[in-house]
């Protein structure tokens, strides 16, 4: 690859290095960063004579398996330029009972996770787009930063509809938000196939969802996004005292269930909770007893820490390590609905420090399931 790149130099022509679906590669590939960095020295390093040196073009968008904030220094100095809807393919307007172009962006964002939805009906079709949709949700939320989610959450706040910034931070926001025009200019818009209801909840910007195991679920699942792997960290995670595993195993199942396929969650807890001991084997025993599934089982890895060892995490957080973010939480017991929230809620963390929990996850000892 990087021979290849070097061949790409001419003072003859302009090289250009097109690069499909890169976000997606750098975050679930050990070899991303690797790429990122050699695509990085390669278009930025100065050049050596007078000729053009390497362009590089991310020919991805951030809802197709993309990310969108901190992760990618090549992304970052790049010029994010959307790309236009699609034009509707023949019979695809009378598929969805849609009078027009414009019309059919007004209800399904022109969105390509519905290009495969079926139905008898053009009503059936409607309905299971928006499941669909629905489904998908915290994954597209996930993908956003903390500021596209705070324009979102104001724009959906809003009893008359906003105003569409073509060179802000809009076009990032389809097809959870289209633009549509009317006699007063271009407004942001909802498509029909997604709920605010269901989307709203799932914002930074919004409280999170109290004693509702469902919706708390969901929006745990929007924070970890499209990342492989990543980490919760909770000391209480072990308390099999006052912990209730029921509603535990019901939660990480919901989780587990709403994260794209090839991903998993690592749990991070002490092994020394209020004034005890606790071992690792009789934390599988409790959560596969309280009917964590082995379908579930397998995509969770958890491991216990000893604080004689050297790291004592007392933040509650979601690390997502490969984006280099991560996410203050509320105490395990609220989020899966045993108890009030008070006044917690979750918040992007500012350059998260990650060494202790990666210490703590070296060191850590294996939960086995029984």
């Amino acid at each position: 690859m990087k021979a290849g790149v070097s061949d790409l130099r001419d003072t003859t022509s302009l090289p250009v290095l097109l690069v499909d679906d890169f976000g997606d590669f750098l975050v679930a590939n050990t070899n991303g960063p690797w790429l990122e960095r050699m695509l990085f020295s390669a278009a930025h390093e100065d050049p050596t004579d007078d000729g053009e040196y390497l362009r590089c073009v991310l020919a991805t968008y951030p809802r197709d398996r993309e990310i969108v904030g901190p992760g990618s220094v090549l992304r970052e100095r790049a010029k994010v330029i959307p790309p236009s809807p699609p034009v509707p393919a023949i019979g695809e307007l009378d598929t969805w009972e849609a009078s027009s172009p414009d019309d059919l962006l007004s209800l399904t964002g022109r969105s390509s996770l519905l290009a495969s939805v079926g139905g008898p009906s053009p009503s059936s079709r409607r309905g299971n787009a928006t499941a669909q949709t629905t489904a998908a949700l915290p994954t597209f939320v996930g993908q956003l930063d903390g500021a596209h989610q705070k324009r979102l959450g104001t724009i959906l706040g809003r009893a008359v509809p906003a105003r569409w910034r073509e060179n802000d931070a809009d076009p990032i926001l389809r097809p959870l938000m289209v633009a549509v025009s009317d006699a007063s200019g271009v407004r942001c818009q909802i498509p029909e196939v997604v709920e605010s209801n269901e989307l709203l909840p799932l914002l930074l910007s919004e409280r999170w969802p109290e004693r509702e195991p469902r919706a708390s679920a969901r929006r745990f699942a929007a924070r970890c996004g499209n990342e492989p792997n990543p980490i919760w960290v909770d000391n209480y995670l072990s308390d099999l005292e006052r912990l209730d595993f029921n509603l535990l195993a019901g939660f990480l199942s919901y989780v587990i269930g709403l994260r794209p396929t090839g991903t998993g969650l690592r749990l991070l807890s002490r092994d020394f909770v209020a004034g005890h001991r606790v071992q690792p084997k009789d934390l599988g025993i409790a959560l596969a007893g309280a009917g964590l599934g082995a379908n579930v089982q397998e995509r969770i890895e958890w491991k216990v820490y000893d604080q004689r060892l050297g790291t004592n995490l007392h933040r509650r957080e979601l690390l997502l390590p490969r984006r280099g973010a991560g996410f203050s939480l509320p105490i395990v017991s609220m989020l899966v609905g045993q108890s009030d929230l008070g006044n917690e809620t979750d918040a992007e963390l500012t350059l998260p420090d990650a060494a202790p929990t990666h210490a703590a996850w070296a060191n850590g000892v294996p939960v086995p399931w029984p």
